[in-house]
């Protein structure tokens, strides 16, 4: 696998309700490559953030999308995890709504985090996948299927030479809120919709980065909110004038 992002860092330390909103972070991992480490001495990156799960403002996709498309290297979401372990509901703040498949060798603690080290895994609510392909121009999933069950995939990222301007949001009093400003939409663009379960898509050339979120029709057990269904987040594919550029976001 090349160019994978591994290095998005989840600290849960008691949160809200949505495990599974949370863990789209490490789908959206920024981080680096072999190539950036041997040729940059500093590294740009956040390691506490919090999301609209806790005491933030934007849904965590969203946090992981801007900080991307800037040009961090890492980034830590440190919403809570779980507070209610023994009633189940969705006004609770379970666990177990999201998790990590790794595709290790071995089920031991050694084999597990060099496989996420090298990127090899992908976050999920429910969905299953039995392969995710990527080559320097192609990012394309094999979904394990269930009966009666249909997906679409979203592919999902930003173009080069994005709109990078900012808005304050304006309170009742007029005066800008100390909250997430009001980003252009170029930023997490769905650049194609696939539906099925071998979707790919091809990189054009003008894209920073792409990442796909496979949404399938079957309703999540224990949601957060009505209507959830359950989804899996793949690991990015950086674009060529990323990789050429040596930059790891």
């Amino acid at each position: 696998m090349i160019n994978s992002m591994p290095n998005t860092i989840l600290f849960p330390h008691g949160y809200a309700p949505w495990l599974s909103q949370m863990l789209v972070l490490i789908a959206l991992a920024t981080g680096f490559t072999g190539n950036i480490v041997a040729q940059t001495d500093w590294f740009k990156g956040n390691l506490h953030t919090h999301s609209l799960w806790s005491d933030g403002d934007e849904y965590p996709e969203m946090i992981a999308e801007w900080y991307r498309t800037n040009g961090y290297h890492f980034l830590a979401i440190s919403d809570h995890d779980a507070h209610n372990y023994h009633a189940y509901d969705s006004n609770k703040s379970n666990p177990g709504r999201g998790w990590v498949m790794v595709r290790a060798a071995r089920l031991d603690a050694p084999s597990i985090i060099d496989t996420m080290e090298k990127g090899d895994f992908y976050a999920s609510s429910g969905v299953r996948l039995f392969d995710v392909r990527r080559d320097r121009k192609r990012l394309g999933l094999i979904i394990e299927p269930e009966p009666g069950v249909t997906y679409r995939t979203q592919f999902i990222g930003t173009r080069i030479g994005y709109d990078p301007s900012s808005m304050p949001v304006i309170g009742t009093n007029g005066q800008p809120l100390a909250v997430t400003r009001i980003y252009s939409s170029d930023i997490g663009q769905v650049f194609a919709e696939v539906a099925g379960t071998t979707p790919s898509y091809t990189l054009k050339g003008n894209e920073l980065y792409v990442r796909a979120k496979v949404i399938s029709s079957k309703p999540k057990s224990n949601p957060y909110a009505k209507g959830e269904v359950d989804v899996a987040w793949s690991q990015p594919l950086v674009g060529a004038s990323k990789r050429k550029s040596h930059v790891g976001c």
